[in-house]
């Protein structure tokens, strides 16, 4: 038996697409002038990734923003023109222009963000910002307690009845003290 993780983000992506699909069939019924492409949105140690589905849709008919942590995908079907004496009998696919935007849940560097399309899928890379990436703090490894606290320690009273290992000079665990 597999074990899912529980990621509330997607959850409420996807809570947020069905919110958008019922309003968009509510409210614009018969109309296809606007439409909501679909999007994923995932993220690594170093950035995060949306792709959206946009088929038939121009990389130059397509305006990406990022402001305040929010990503904007901006852009536009156009129907190709027909011949004069041409009439529609059935027509399914959708023309018209979409927004869609995401919250993300951290800082990007949008310098070095970038956007591949291919086969009617945007691709959109946005490195997390230096500051919001995940990092390892080494431990140090020494044999003084200045500035810092010896795992078990507290403060002076602690230095009286300090295990002898640890007053003698014996490497222990440090670990940083919290204002």
């Amino acid at each position: 038996m597999a074990i899912n993780r529980w990621e509330p983000f997607r959850d409420l992506l996807t809570m947020r697409d069905t919110m958008d699909r019922l309003f968009q069939e509510t409210y614009s019924a018969g109309s296809s002038d606007t439409w909501w492409p679909r999007m994923e949105v995932t993220e690594d140690d170093s950035s995060y990734q949306v792709r959206l589905a946009i088929p038939g849709v121009k990389p130059e008919d397509v305006d990406l923003r990022v402001e305040q942590q929010v990503l904007t995908v901006r852009g536009e079907i156009r129907p190709q023109a027909g011949k004069e004496n041409q009439r529609t009998l059935h027509q399914e696919h959708i023309f018209g222009t979409f927004t869609r935007s995401v919250a993300l849940p951290g800082a990007v560097d949008t310098e070095q963000a970038s956007a591949q399309f291919e086969h009617g899928m945007l691709t959109i890379t946005l490195p997390k910002h230096a500051a919001a990436r995940p990092r390892r703090i080494p431990i140090a490894q020494s044999g003084t307690t200045t500035g810092r606290m010896v795992e078990g320690q507290a403060g002076e009273a602690a230095k009286e009845g300090a295990p002898k290992e640890a007053a003698q000079g014996e490497q222990a665990q440090e670990v940083p003290l919290r204002p």
